[in-house]
């Protein structure tokens, strides 16, 4: 098997987290599917706090971030390519999506370029 196309795959069902991840040197280097899986991990932990505090996810980060409240998630993060990870949630708040769109910030993609996500239901 060639390490230039090897790709990555960890599922890590209490979260649900899913990642897809190249060798590409350029754009996943040592410790990039790590700090990915960390970051993902440690916003999800916010999340599930503040979800059994309210009985919902928040609408958006800035209830996460916002002076006074103590939810674990002081600023918004970035990823390894200095992106805000992004967020999701529908209307009800029963359901949320925190990903980042791999090395070329665009939607979908493979290996280097693939979408990394986390999907939080209550």
């Amino acid at each position: 098997m060639s390490s230039a196309k090897l790709a990555l795959a960890i599922a890590i069902p209490y979260f649900g987290m899913t990642f897809m991840a190249g060798s590409n040197p350029v754009c996943y280097q040592d410790g990039t599917e790590r700090r990915i899986e960390a970051d993902l991990s440690h916003i999800a932990d916010s999340l599930e706090k503040y979800a059994s505090e309210v009985g919902r996810y928040p609408s958006d980060w800035s209830k996460l971030t916002e002076a006074g409240v103590d939810f674990g998630l002081h600023l918004v993060p970035f990823d390894p390519w200095e992106i805000e990870y992004h967020y999701q949630t529908d209307s009800f708040g029963m359901h949320a999506r925190v990903f980042t769109l791999g090395c070329d910030g665009e939607p979908g993609g493979v290996e280097q370029d693939a979408d990394v996500s986390v999907e939080l239901r209550r």
